[in-house]
């Protein structure tokens, strides 16, 4: 694609070439072009209607120069008031049929482009929902949502509107090639008396603009914000399978955004016509005044022609075509950057769902690892078995490859085949929803997103429906009931954004009640007691004990409180798991552990 806005000048060159050399400079690759025009093609009606208006606008814009003539011959020359009367209606009924075709025009294709804009903008948020681990690792924050946020809007935007440019200007063009015109300043006065009127006008759809605005730029806000929690929380919309609930949450927002994106709309396509309507009574004013005794012999044909023939300027549609290229550019460009972001193969669809097991194991043969465009290995030839009820702790420092394991597990990154089994079938086998589906996760970072505890603790649940009593048991369970009056424990108890009325030990527990409404038969604890001081940890792991007496655990920690809780300790370094055995069988080999516990664990 290439599209070169060369600078064309007038006097030099006709009109018509310079509608043939726009059009010429054109050079769209085919298949972007075709994916842009697949998006149009649930809006035909709206489109044709669209076309319609502007070609009716570019005919009455230019055509209304034909109306000089008889106006002219019929009108002044023969000092025929009736004529000149009549074109004063003529003109007013021209302008209001110009504007009706503007109004048209303007509305229809920006409903075609918002609409557009927002189903392109829930395709890629979808998308990034399906996205691997691996994508993120290579990808920034602030660039997805930039692709969300900025390159969809442009795609509609920019394409549609320089498609419509072209033609409203095109047709006005060669309507009018040839004319010159001249001003007139006697009769350009009367344009003047009315600039005031227009001015006040603009004034108050300014102010009304300018509330509109900040509508839009709160709800463009939401957007963003929703975009980004769920790009930085993306590790818990795949551990809990949220995809569902973040879908629809994100699709409310973005119809709100595109309904006041339309109310700003509306006011633009009437603030147009209603000025050019204005103006059209001054031109009405200026035939009255023609039409006047003692003033038409005075009023020189050509003054008069010059004064009409002003308002179907060339310098308008000349320097909006001179824009095509650019906007046309601005859209392709977004476009291919948003179809090769559409193109991202999401995370694998194969494999099988297989039902939830109460009685896990999980077999780990001879697995090692290597992050896409890395030398060195994370992992190297591990072997382990967790079995049902295990209670295993991942020790190491930094960089050993705990938190690399644990999302090989679930399968955040793909596995090397038959290296990792899970109930005896291997992770290549399941499908991913039901393989997450026997994991709960609580994290160093705990994540609350929600407004509401309710919605916290029930986060990824794979029913709508509510649980009460199982609600009621989880926050019991983990202390949480002195937040709020019995009473109230199934509304909304707010929590501030993340959770930011919530203490740091209260946030803990709504994890951990998270995790016990999940009731998965596998508990991940990945440095879940690091932020917090040796009482909270302790209440932490008492509540972990008393809750989930029958749970496989798999500990990941700096701390040795959570030692306490396994029943055995894995040992990893440099990607090799290098001991394991029991916390006193460890100390008393005075290996790796020993050493480890020595320097790194507190005591």
């Amino acid at each position: 694609m290439q599209l070169n806005a060369n600078s064309t000048n007038v006097d030099s060159k006709t009109t018509s070439n310079l509608i043939t050399e726009t059009s010429s400079q054109i050079e769209v690759p085919s298949s972007i072009l075709k994916r842009i025009l697949f998006l149009y093609r649930d809006y035909k009606l709206a489109l044709l209607i669209t076309i319609s208006a502007v070609i009716l606008f570019g005919l009455i814009d230019a055509g209304m120069i034909y109306f000089i003539k008889p106006l002219i011959d019929d009108g002044l020359n023969n000092s025929n008031q009736k004529i000149l009367k009549f074109g004063s209606l003529l003109v007013i009924l021209i302008f209001v049929f110009r504007g009706l075709s503007s109004f048209i025009s303007n509305y229809t294709s920006n409903w075609i482009s918002h609409h557009i804009i927002a189903r392109i903008r829930q395709d890629v948020f979808s998308h990034l929902l399906k996205l691997p681990r691996s994508f993120y690792d290579n990808h920034s924050r602030g660039e997805l949502v930039s692709k969300v946020i900025y390159d969809t809007e442009q795609i509609a935007k920019a394409t549609s509107g320089a498609f419509i440019s072209f033609i409203r200007e095109s047709v006005i063009l060669l309507v009018l090639i040839g004319l010159m015109f001249i001003t007139s300043w006697h009769l350009s006065l009367v344009f003047i008396a009315i600039g005031p009127i227009i001015g006040l006008l603009l004034y108050k759809v300014s102010r009304i603009f300018r509330v509109k605005s900040k509508r839009l730029q709160a709800s463009m806000g939401q957007v963003s914000k929703t975009i980004e929690q769920s790009i930085k929380h993306h590790q818990e919309i795949l551990y809990f399978g949220a995809h569902r609930q973040e879908n629809d949450s994100f699709r409310n927002i973005n119809r709100t955004t595109r309904q006041n994106n339309m109310k700003l709309v509306l006011l633009s396509s009437l603030t147009n016509p209603t000025i050019q309507i204005i103006a059209s009574l001054s031109m009405a004013a200026v035939l009255l005044i023609a039409s006047m005794e003692g003033v038409i012999e005075h009023i020189s044909a050509g003054s008069f022609t010059a004064i009409l023939v002003a308002m179907g300027s060339l310098l308008k549609p000349i320097k909006q075509l001179s824009k095509v290229n650019e906007n046309l550019q601005t859209g392709l460009a977004a476009a291919e950057s948003i179809f090769k972001f559409l193109d991202e193969p999401a995370e694998r669809t194969t494999g099988t769902s297989f039902p939830k097991s109460n009685q896990p194991v999980i077999s780990i043969k001879n697995l090692s690892f290597k992050y896409p465009n890395r030398d060195c290995a994370a992992l190297s030839n591990i072997t382990l078995d967790i079995l049902p009820g295990e209670v295993v702790a991942l020790v190491g420092s930094s960089g050993s490859g705990k938190s690399t394991l644990v999302n090989l597990l679930l399968n955040l990154y793909p596995t090397p085949n038959k290296t990792i089994s899970f109930n005896g079938r291997y992770l290549e086998e399941w499908s991913l929803a039901s393989l997450r589906e026997n994991f709960s996760v609580v994290s160093q970072s705990v994540n609350l997103r929600q407004p509401s505890l309710q919605q916290n603790i029930t986060y990824g649940s794979k029913t709508r429906n509510i649980d009460y009593e199982k609600f009621e048991s989880c926050i019991n369970d983990t202390q949480l009931s002195s937040l709020f009056q019995k009473q109230t424990i199934q509304s909304d108890f707010h929590v501030g954004e993340e959770a930011c009325l919530l203490s740091g030990g209260q946030q803990q527990r709504v994890a951990i009640a998270r995790a016990l409404y999940r009731d998965a038969p596998l508990l991940v604890l990945d440095e879940a007691t690091s932020a917090l001081d040796q009482q909270s940890e302790q209440q932490f792991l008492n509540t972990i004990s008393r809750t989930m007496k029958n749970t496989t655990m798999l500990i990941v920690t700096h701390r040795s409180a959570p030692l306490k809780l396994a029943d055995k300790i894995v040992v990893m370094q440099e990607g090799k798991l290098v001991e394991i055995g029991k916390h006193n069988e460890l100390m008393d080999k005075k290996g790796v552990f020993y050493s480890l516990y020595r320097k790194e664990f507190d005591k």
